[in-house]
């Protein structure tokens, strides 16, 4: 199958945000009148991509974000700033030119994220002469903080979420994000860039220098001036202080003293502007409001997900605030209340590796304080469990994982370990917690009940395995699936085996759930070391090929831990792997490829068999959903080319692909990758093989193996003329069609592939083609077939040639 594709020549005047990984996007706009000049207007576009941004790659309704409590919340600006150059600065774009936009969103956490924005700009005259687009690369932290292109235009967004305390006030907005804001998989910042440290100089000495830079001097006397907020102008949709206003004003000030200076107004609109820095200065508003709640939370005691909540949103300010800030926020954190049910709640939704929430006090550089630190308050607080009845303790640890996964964004890290910190010891809670989860919501017995079922297991086999059953007889899918996880820790220990668990896992092998059956797979894969031939018995008794739910594990077994070989199966099991691995919906996985790798080195022909059985199944029906018979590309180079029977592999898929069948075309668009897999270098053996059928007159045969020369390296079309002309003029003496056939799949081997150009100017791959025929074409007879083929080429890249500078010339 041919997978080539062409950049475009330059993008059209806008295009939608196309994504760049799983934290950028790339786009390009066309710069109206709402979006420049002597204004905010600019500044306000590039908050909008912000949001685009992040709510594409945040999978967040950034516009109608609601917190967990139901109020709106907003991804507001705290800090801000334009980094640009004499040559490109935030009033250069004018109507008409055109914007390239990279983006990057970076995590800081579950309530604050960093947009950078790469901008560069193809003025409105360039566009219209075909300029070239900057390539939509993700934006790379090191190569942005060194704003070393004075074409680009850098631009930092940090931004944290907010909602009001009081629905009818601006005052004493705190912090709260949406519960489906999704942060974890965002790349972080170096620290050496992080935007806190320029926040916290501009907090604490009024300026984002930390001391005056050589050669600058005050400019004339100090003047104050005041603005009154505007509400038909300064406001936005959701009532709050339009960010973009803050440049608006601050221009404002700066106007002002401009003239007092004596400066004309035209000059002023003359200035650039190469680095602009806002920080959003809460701090007196912020501290009187913290007072006020700490006076609050002492006389109230909020319950234990309130103080969660209030912890989390306090922590960076009890860290890394200004002095008054952190002690006004400790004063907070020291309000609120310190008991089991407390600690419990913190402790549950809380990350063992979470530094976040670990007391300033604490040194938090090391990973193994941190540890140490909630490692320490889980025994306290069991210690104290214990002391309770198994009942009530069992209602609360439930009932506080429920109300933590309705009412936090961020929840249930901590369970595991807080149950298997609680359950040591304390016997009587595993009935008193299973009976509670029978009655749980679904997502706290997901969480909860595997730990449980562990424990039950290192206390009491038998009456582990009778609530395993029971779990299993009730049907309902988080207990089976909780039994099939349990199990896999537990099974590899012969006398379990014998007490039942083997039994309750042949049972669940053909379970219609493939989360249950890849539970079954990880148990027969952990009792390998244990108990190989039963460990077979049942790895061999679960489908899993249909949904391709497979834990990696199971192909580790054969590669990184050598547990299994494929020359240990028997006939039977091996068919069951193939089977399986027909039906696996793709191979596109590194564990699954270093398995097929490991089977092509043990056995050539069944590894070449699987994948002609994949295309077999592709070509019986092409619409069948989410099925790729051959993976894009090999992570796992397949040792097929190295291997003994090369030539008979070569030739059988060369024969299959020659087997009479409807839709003959189907089959041709794989096979010729799969047979260069096997092939590797086009050395004298695999050509001699190609040349085979024309040399012996068999026109089907050639006819049907022609399109293996579709996948052929292009070098050979210009290093091995000989062979090229073998090939054609053989066919050109066994049919006209056959000619036509093979000299298509030869055009297609030279001109597939990648290829980039620039704007106004032909591909450089076409005018290499171009060139290498008339080379050749010097020595060929003029109307030979050979002469015919080398002259289509290049007549098929002065085609391109000429289109590439008409369609630019049709786009002036």
């Amino acid at each position: 199958m041919t997978r080539a594709a062409a950049m475009p020549r330059h993008p059209a005047p806008q295009s939608g945000p196309q994504r760049l990984g799983d934290s950028g996007l790339y786009r390009t706009e066309l710069v109206r009148p709402g979006m420049c000049g002597h204004n905010s207007l600019f500044v306000g576009q590039i908050g909008d991509w912000t949001w685009d941004a992040v709510a594409t790659v945040c999978d967040t309704d950034v516009l109608g974000a609601r917190d967990p409590s139901g109020a709106p919340t907003y991804l507001s600006f705290y800090y801000y700033r334009l980094r640009g150059s004499r040559r490109f600065h935030p009033r250069t774009p004018g109507f008409g030119d055109r914007l390239h936009i990279a983006s990057r969103v970076f995590g800081f956490g579950s309530e604050s994220v960093l947009t950078l924005h790469r901008i560069t700009r193809t003025p409105v005259g360039e566009a219209a002469l075909g300029a070239a687009a900057p390539d939509a690369a993700p934006v790379d932290p090191d190569e942005f903080y060194a704003f070393d292109d004075d074409g680009t235009l850098y631009v930092e967004n940090f931004n944290r979420w907010v909602t009001r305390s009081d629905a009818r006030s601006n005052e004493n907005l705190v912090r709260s994000s949406p519960p489906d804001f999704r942060h974890v998989h965002l790349p972080s910042l170096p620290e050496a860039y992080s935007p806190r440290l320029a926040c916290h100089t501009a907090r604490t000495r009024g300026s984002f220098e930390p001391d005056k830079p050589d050669g600058f001097v005050p400019l004339g006397e100090e003047q104050r001036v005041e603005y009154a907020v505007e509400p038909s102008r300064d406001l936005n949709g959701a009532g709050l202080l339009y960010f973009a206003s803050y440049f608006s004003i601050v221009d404002w000030a700066l106007l002002r003293y401009w003239r007092a200076l004596g400066r004309p107004d035209t000059a002023f609109l003359d200035r650039i502007v190469v680095d602009q820095r806002l920080c959003e200065e809460f701090e007196p508003q912020a501290i009187e409001f913290l007072r006020e709640l700490a006076t609050r939370v002492a006389a109230r005691q909020p319950r234990p997900l309130v103080s969660l909540a209030t912890r989390r949103s306090l922590s960076w300010a009890a860290k890394h605030g200004t002095a008054q800030m952190r002690e006004t926020a400790q004063t907070v954190l020291d309000a609120l209340p310190d008991n089991t049910e407390h600690h419990l709640a913190l402790l549950l939704h809380t990350g063992t590796y979470d530094e976040s929430l670990v007391p300033r006090s604490e040194d938090t550089k090391r990973l193994e304080n941190v540890q140490d630190h909630w490692a320490a308050l889980r025994h306290e607080t069991a210690d104290e469990l214990r002391k309770q009845p198994a009942g009530q303790v069992a209602e609360l640890l439930v009932s506080l994982v429920e109300a933590g996964q309705r009412a936090v964004a961020t929840h249930s890290e901590g369970v595991p370990a807080v149950l298997e910190d609680t359950l040591e010891g304390f016997p009587d809670l595993i009935p008193a917690l299973l009976d509670r989860l029978a009655r749980a919501e679904n997502e706290a017995a997901r969480v909860m009940l595997p730990s449980v079922l562990h424990a039950s297991f290192e206390q009491n086999v038998p009456r582990a395995l009778d609530t395993c059953r029971r779990l299993v007889a009730d049907g309902g899918a988080v207990g089976v699936r909780a039994v099939a996880q349990a199990l896999q820790k537990h099974i590899p220990d012969p006398s379990v085996q014998e007490a039942g668990a083997l039994a309750l896992a042949r049972a669940l092998s053909n379970h219609t759930d493939p989360v249950v059956r890849a539970g079954v797979l990880g148990m027969a894969v952990s009792m390998l070391h244990t108990s190989k031939d039963t460990a077979l018995e049942l790895l061999t008794s679960v489908p899993f090929g249909e949904t391709g739910s497979v834990p990696y594990r199971l192909w580790w077994a054969f590669t990184m831990d050598g547990v299994l070989s494929w020359e240990q199966l028997t006939e039977t099991q091996r068919a069951f792997f193939l089977a399986q691995l027909t039906a696996l919906p793709t191979l596109s996985d590194h564990t699954v490829q270093q398995f097929v790798a490991h089977l092509a080195k043990a056995d050539s022909q069944a590894a070449v068999g699987l994948l002609l059985a994949r295309i077999e199944r592709w070509e019986e029906d092409p619409t069948r959903k989410s099925f790729d018979p051959l993976p894009y590309q090999w992570s796992v180079p397949l040792p097929l080319s190295d291997s003994p029977a090369r030539l008979d592999l070569m030739r059988s898929v060369r024969n299959w692909l020659a087997q009479p069948r409807e839709n003959a075309w189907r089959r041709e668009l794989h096979a010729p990758e799969l047979f260069w897999t096997i092939a590797g270098p086009a050395d004298e053996l695999v050509l001699s093989l190609l040349l085979e059928p024309y040399q012996e007159g068999d026109s089907d045969l050639a006819h049907a193996a022609a399109p293996l020369l579709s996948k052929m390296p292009k070098n050979i079309v210009w290093d091995q003329v000989d062979f090229v002309t073998v090939l054609l003029k053989t066919a050109s003496r066994l049919s006209e069609d056959l000619f036509r056939r093979t000299g298509g799949s030869l055009h297609s081997a030279v001109l597939s592939g990648f290829r980039f150009g620039t704007p106004g100017q032909p591909y450089p791959e076409d005018l290499d083609i171009s060139e290498r025929a008339q080379h050749i074409r010097a020595d060929l007879p003029r109307g030979s077939a050979v002469d015919l083929f080398y002259k289509a080429l290049a007549d098929s890249a002065q085609r391109n040639i000429d289109r590439a500078i008409t369609d630019d010339l049709n786009d002036r």
